[in-house]
């Protein structure tokens, strides 16, 4: 059923890229990013069955290829759109371990929803920079590597909690989220050797 409504999504996605204008470029590029979320779905589930590597690659690459070609295609004007896109764009590279690349994706994102005087979704994108390199210091064996990848952590969740501030109580639950999160990196760094 899953494998059905994903195809059916990529069909009616594929139909309507044909229907815009050659020079609509937005509407062209949020098409093709919704083909990419499809196959990036496809991909977690893939890793998820355990299907064959071939099969997570596969799915992998096309959601990468139509992520990068929606980026390619987005006004750089469109704010509230190019910064979504960089976004699922850094969750997939998040995904697959590939940090660096979802870094550099995660603060177009966050440039984005800044430029846009969006500070609740750059503190979001922020919170999960901050998370990503919080799970890649823990999968890290060297303490060095480990207290660089923590420290970059804790700029990145007190970052976020900055832009939770912003709303001035209205965003709490982020903000006490934030204020967990940068607990847990404290509490991280502490349990490293000196």
């Amino acid at each position: 059923l899953f494998k059905n409504l994903q195809k059916i999504r990529i069909v009616k996605s594929d139909r309507l890229l044909d229907g815009w204008a050659e020079n609509d470029f937005l509407s062209r590029s949020k098409t093709i990013k919704q083909i990419g979320m499809v196959h990036h779905a496809r991909f977690n589930e893939s890793r998820r069955r355990g299907e064959p590597a071939e099969t997570v690659l596969k799915h992998a690459q096309a959601a990468e290829e139509h992520y990068h070609q929606a980026l390619a295609l987005c006004p750089p004007t469109a704010l509230t759109d190019l910064g979504p896109i960089h976004a699922q764009t850094a969750t997939f590279y998040s995904q697959v371990g590939a940090v660096d690349q979802a870094r550099e994706h995660f603060e177009k994102a966050a440039q984005c929803f800044e430029r846009a005087n969006n500070r609740y979704d750059s503190g979001r994108v922020r919170d999960n920079v901050a998370l990503m390199y919080l799970r890649a210091a823990s999968r890290e064996s060297t303490p060095s590597r480990q207290r660089d990848l923590l420290y970059r952590a804790q700029a990145y969740a007190q970052a976020a909690l900055r832009d939770f501030q912003h709303y001035q109580g209205r965003a709490a639950a982020e903000e006490d989220r934030a204020q967990q999160l940068l607990v847990r990196i404290a509490q991280a760094l502490t349990k490293l050797p000196s």
